[in-house]
């Protein structure tokens, strides 16, 4: 996602100020589509740019399949019917920081550029504690970020990594993405094999293809997984056969991610990131982008720069993920 930023600036900023203020507007739009290059969330949710008040979220279940109806048999009649489906409203995010006359006058650039840098960096900062931390507690139907809860359940109602997701037909039974087990070889291959497996509302295979590891920042986390991915044998046994799986998944580390309380081993999110994007799995549904009004203030001659988004994330789709977290209830992986 490419950094997007809107200025709205009065004439006398630019008459006054404009030698300093023309490149801290540069400076705001480079930063922020620097930051997000490096954002986890970027490569792990998938944007929609809404048009209105909010976004709805679903999907069809699939047809049956093709029937032997025989010479000249007739064509039989399948429909779809709507799966589960989530209502996302983005909420108001603001922040401001301001820049003195004596810094301007002075042409000071510097620290403007540090005012400015820290700004973009706050704005970085809220955004990926509020998506990783929603997705790293998905096994609670909300989270609690600062002053304020937010729903972290999918579009069936349940919390988004959970042992027992009904079947909207009922055609199907009830399945799980959240399994307890330690960050072993056999149990990371046993949650793949389960993901690979898994069905859509009337039992059929889904084709899911996980391409994604996402961890936190941990030593123990980034080895057991590189154990799993980094070597061409069975690593830390006597298995000297073919790892299958070397070298077949993206890594995704956060330090936004948090050990789970209780979790008596390391946490791993496994992702399908083409599902992701083509269901809609996990959303940043973005209204308004990052918009910064600048204004001289009357009472000190200061430019101050307002900056106000509207934006939420979303957990619907729970089959594109799968977690692993041991001690947390879910399903077993033995």
């Amino acid at each position: 996602m490419a950094g997007n930023v809107i200025f709205m600036g009065s004439g006398k900023v630019d008459s006054l100020y404009g030698n300093v203020a023309s490149p801290i507007r540069s400076i705001i739009e480079e930063k922020v589509e620097s930051a997000e290059q490096f954002m986890a969330s970027e490569h792990i949710y998938v944007k929609d740019d809404l048009k209105g008040y909010s976004g709805l979220y679903t999907y069809l279940t699939n047809l049956g399949d093709f029937e032997n109806v025989g010479e000249g048999g007739a064509y039989p009649i399948d429909t779809f019917e709507e799966g589960y489906r989530k209502i996302i409203t983005p909420f108001t995010w603001k922040d401001s920081f301001s820049l003195t006359a004596e810094m301007l006058e002075d042409s000071s650039l510097s620290k403007s550029i540090g005012r400015a840098s820290a700004f973009v960096q706050a704005y970085k900062r809220t955004r990926e504690k509020y998506a990783m931390t929603l997705l790293n507690n998905g096994f609670n139907s909300s989270v609690t970020l600062g002053k304020q809860s937010y729903d972290a359940t999918g579009a069936d109602g349940q919390p988004f990594f959970s042992a027992s997701h009904p079947s909207k037909t009922k055609r199907g039974g009830p399945q799980s993405n959240f399994y307890d087990g330690a960050l072993t070889y056999d149990n990371i291959a046993k949650a793949i094999e389960k993901m690979q497996n898994r069905c859509d509302d009337d039992g059929n295979l889904l084709n899911i293809m996980p391409d994604t590891f996402i961890i936190r920042n941990s030593a123990a986390a980034k080895k057991a997984v590189m154990n799993f991915l980094g070597a061409d044998s069975i690593f830390g046994s006597s298995d000297n056969s073919f790892n299958y799986n070397y070298g077949s998944y993206n890594v995704i580390i956060s330090p936004y991610m948090d050990a789970i309380p209780g979790c008596t081993d390391e946490q791993l999110i496994i992702l399908d990131s083409q599902t992701n994007k083509n269901t809609f799995g996990l959303v940043y549904a973005e209204r308004v982008p990052l918009t910064i009004r600048q204004y001289v203030e009357d009472k000190t001659d200061n430019i101050v720069y307002n900056g106000r988004a509207r934006f939420a994330y979303g957990l619907v789709d729970w089959r594109v993920a799968t977690m692993i977290a041991a001690g947390k209830g879910g399903t077993s992986l033995a």
